[in-house]
C-alpha cells in the first residue's frame, strides 16, 4: 500500500490515510464552515481505522447538526472556537485552519 493512498469512508464522504509514521488519519469536508476536519484515529491497523473513520464521520454529522462549534485542532488551548457556524476567526498567525 502506498503511502499516499486515500480509502473512502461511507461513499466518498470522507478519507483516510496513513500519515509518514504509518497511522491513520481522518479528513472530512465541513460544507457549512468550508474547512476540512482532520484528526488521527491512532491506530496503524487498517480495518480498525475504517471502523473509528465510520464513528468518527457520524460523531462529526450530530455535532454539526446540533451546530456545536468545532475547536481548532491545531491550537485547542490557545484559540476560540473557529469551526463556528457562522464562521469566526482565531486570529492566529499560526493557525493554518483561519
Amino acid at each position: 500500500m502506498s503511502k499516499k493512498e486515500k480509502i473512502p469512508i461511507l461513499g466518498s464522504k470522507a478519507v483516510i490515510f496513513q500519515n509518514k509514521y504509518d497511522v491513520w488519519q481522518f479528513r472530512m469536508y465541513v460544507k457549512q464552515s468550508r474547512r476540512y476536519v482532520e484528526k488521527s484515529l491512532r491506530t496503524k491497523e487498517q480495518a480498525l481505522a475504517e471502523e473509528r473513520a465510520e464513528d468518527l464521520y457520524i460523531e462529526i454529522r450530530n455535532d454539526i447538526k446540533k451546530r456545536k462549534e468545532f475547536l481548532c485542532y491545531q491550537h485547542q488551548r490557545r484559540c476560540s472556537n473557529v469551526f463556528r457556524i457562522p464562521q469566526t476567526r482565531c486570529g492566529s498567525s499560526r493557525c493554518g485552519y483561519c
